[in-house]
């Protein structure tokens, strides 16, 4: 027996021998790679001085000190608890159904937006006798309109790009002009799996029978009509590329201090939060690289990302999934084919996609094509100003930095200069 133990002891410290030796092979690669990296730069460009980007004593200052101030709502909701109230239970619902993993049959994914919109039928009639604006309801009586999607809009909004500010006009407008806006709350999942997509275009054929509404969510674009579903009508805002990236650089950062004490993190997490831009950029980290790099696609993995809030979920720039969507070449990153099908979709599937630079002609063109939504946005742009929602923000990018994420996201500029046209264009005719 004595003998049988000793055996087995033997062969678990040989796996976790072996297992050791492989992890630091790793790393050893990894490391040489590095160092590869960095003196190829110092041979062609000279010396390179990083600078961490957060101390210890930082992580600990933003997590403690801001806290409060992150958590608390960005967004100026001031509305009655009536109206919020309905949209909070159809938030809860798209909530539920998005956290199930179990492959739900067409009929209980059916059922769920019709079951959701039936519960606040009666709450939207009365806001529909109390709507200072054009109706919120659509139907008279419970019985079901013929679904029209042209009464729902899709915002799938581009992470820093404006987007806080037009989410603040929006729900600015919503009262007025009568319509009802549902935020996804599962920021980190965008690539849905197929049930999610089909499940998200029942619940908006639904609400295409109910009430004018506007779904916001960072989420890539969803193709309904593979489910034999009508498109809604999609909206964005982008920005410059680089711009877009640096800031989203700084801010998945601060996002994750708020939420997470730095005592608790690995040290490779510290690692990824304290490395300098041009740390990312010079040892092609993984947020800093692109050709022939894929998005995350697993499901568990992206809502666990807002449970344990580590960093090294941070995934490599998805800009142009949010115009491509879930076609196979979208997620492979860099690939050409998934280029002309995001300017495709640009062209033919998206309403208005405004440019954060050109804010007041964004607000114009949205005015002018989705009035039910927007009447009002041009004199709100006037009085208010874009929030950048970075509290921290340290590097100044140098010139030579720039010109490579310029060669990186070479695709990324091609569509913004293309989303670009076609915005200055629809303005031309409305000026």
């Amino acid at each position: 027996m004595r003998a049988i133990t000793v055996g087995i002891l033997t062969r678990l410290l040989a796996v976790a021998v072996t297992i050791m030796l492989f992890s630091h092979s790793i790393y050893i690669i990894d490391e040489t790679y590095r160092v590869a990296l960095r003196t190829a730069w110092k041979m062609k460009n000279g010396q390179l001085n990083y600078t961490n980007f957060l101390s210890p004593s930082e992580m600990m200052e933003i997590h403690y000190k801001k806290r409060k101030d992150y958590l608390s709502d960005p967004l100026r909701i001031t509305d009655d608890s009536d109206w919020r109230s309905v949209e909070l239970q159809l938030e809860n619902t798209l909530v539920k159904m998005f956290e199930r993993t179990d492959k739900m049959k067409g009929w209980e994914l059916k059922k769920i937006g019709s079951d959701a919109w039936h519960n606040v039928t009666h709450q939207l009639k009365r806001l529909h006798s109390e709507s200072s604006g054009q109706p919120v309801l659509k139907a008279g009586s419970d019985v079901d309109e013929p679904a029209d999607m042209s009464s729902v809009v899709v915002y799938n909004r581009l992470p820093k790009a404006g987007s806080t500010f037009l989410l603040d006009s929006i729900y600015a407008l919503r009262k007025k002009l009568g319509y009802l806006v549902l935020r996804g709350t599962y920021h980190s999942y965008r690539y849905f799996r197929d049930n999610d997509r089909k499940g998200l275009g029942h619940f908006l054929e639904q609400a295409s029978t109910r009430a004018k509404t506007m779904y916001v969510q960072h989420q890539y674009y969803v193709n309904f009509t593979e489910f034999h579903i009508d498109q809604p009508r999609y909206i964005n805002m982008v920005r410059d590329p680089i711009e877009q990236f640096i800031s989203s650089y700084f801010y998945r950062r601060t996002t994750v201090l708020y939420h997470k004490n730095p005592a608790d993190l690995t040290t490779e997490e510290k690692m990824i939060l304290s490395q300098s831009l041009e740390e990312c950029i010079v040892e092609r980290r993984l947020e800093c690289v692109y050709y022939g790099y894929t998005v995350q696609k697993n499901k568990t993995i992206q809502l666990d990302f807002r449970k344990d809030w580590s960093p090294t979920f941070f995934h490599p720039n998805d800009y142009l999934l949010h115009f491509c969507g879930h076609d196979t070449e979208c997620s492979s990153l860099g690939n050409p084919l998934a280029l002309q099908r995001a300017k495709h979709n640009v062209e033919n599937h998206f309403t208005v996609v405004g440019v954060l630079e050109h804010m007041k002609e964004s607000a114009a063109v949205l005015e002018h094509k989705l009035p039910d939504f927007f009447t009002g946005l041009t004199d709100l742009v006037e009085t208010q100003s874009a929030k950048n929602k970075n509290s921290v923000r340290k590097d100044t990018l140098s010139k030579k930095m720039r010109e490579i994420l310029r060669y990186r996201f070479a695709d990324l500029y091609e569509l913004y200069n293309f989303i670009k046209q076609k915005l200055f264009k629809q303005y031309e005719k409305i000026k």
